[in-house]
Formats: C-alpha cells, structure tokens, sequence
C-alpha cells in the first residue's frame, strides 16, 4: 500500500468518526481493545493485532505510559485497518518498526498520520528550532514526527524531512517514554 492510499484511509476513519483517538476509534470500528501487563522491560511486547472468527482484537502493554499506549493502539489500528487479512495469523511487535517489513513500516505511517495533524505539525515547526523540540513538544518519539514530515512532504510541503527512521524504532524505544514530569 503507498503513502497516498495510507492518507485516504486516515482521512475516511477520521471524517467518518470525527475522532482521531485510536482507542475510540477501536470502540467505533468494533474492534476490541485490551490492556493486560506484558512487562516493563525494554525488550517487553508493546502490543499486538490478531483477527479470528472475523473478531479483530488489539492488545496492548498496560504497563506502558498513556502516551505510549496511544501510540501503540494507533499503530495497530493501522494493522486492523490495513492489514486486517493478516491478522488471522496474528501481528506481534516482534518486527515492529522493522525497515524490512512492508506492512511495520505501513502501519507506522498509518500512525503518525492519525495522531498528528498537519496544522498542529505547523504550529511546531513555526514555533521549534529543532526537529527534536518539535517531537518533544508534541509528546511523541522523534521518529513518529519525522514518518510524519514525510508524509507532509510527499503531500507537496517542501519541509525536507530528515528520513532517518528505522522501522522498527518503537520496538527500541524504551516503554517508560513519555513519562510525564
């Protein structure tokens, strides 16, 4: 799937729903949503997608933080959505991220698309000298926001993204991100 038939998608869910909250989003499109603890360490699965007898269920780390929870369900929303055929042999996190994987990196884009808006992507860039404080101002990984220019871009902004992500960089990150002050 390219980046176009990503955004579209986006942008049916989100002026269908008028929410870009993945969990409520879950709750709209059916599609069950689970926090159960699968452990604090760095290594610990974050979350996962399977689909059986046409139920779709995501499941996510309970002991990640808000901020990371939110990004894991919109990362496997992305799954539910775009990869809903694959889920009858289940989605784990393994390869999250993974440059090599086709439907990671997809569903990566899915994410950054839907929790982060163009205009709030403005306002940060207006306001940020750096493309880190533009990540931290939003309360997302540096990764997330640079998947996101690069969307804005391939949409015709001249924003120069610095394309340095690794597909499986939310597998790397550690789950305590976004640990408020």
């Amino acid at each position: 799937m390219n980046i176009d038939a990503i955004i579209r998608t986006v942008s049916g869910i989100t002026n269908r729903y008028s929410d870009r909250d993945p969990a409520r989003l879950c709750r709209y499109m059916d599609i069950l949503l689970a926090y159960e603890p699968m452990g604090a360490a760095k290594q610990a699965c974050k979350g996962f997608f399977f689909r059986k007898l046409g139920v779709s269920v995501i499941t996510v780390n309970s002991e990640l933080t808000d901020t990371f929870r939110k990004l894991i369900t919109a990362h496997e929303l992305g799954h539910a959505v775009l990869h809903a055929d694959m889920g009858e042999r289940g989605l784990l996190d393994y390869g999250y991220f993974d440059k090599t994987n086709e439907c990671e990196r997809e569903a990566n884009f899915f994410a950054a698309e839907l929790l982060l808006t163009d205009s709030d992507m403005y306002e940060a860039l207006y306001e940020c000298s750096t493309y880190y404080e533009i990540a931290q101002r939003l309360y997302v990984p540096a990764e997330l926001a640079d998947l996101k220019l690069q969307i804005m871009e391939h949409k015709g902004c001249d924003l120069h993204a610095p394309r340095e992500t690794a597909a499986d960089f939310i597998g790397k990150l550690d789950v305590r991100y976004g640990e408020g002050s």
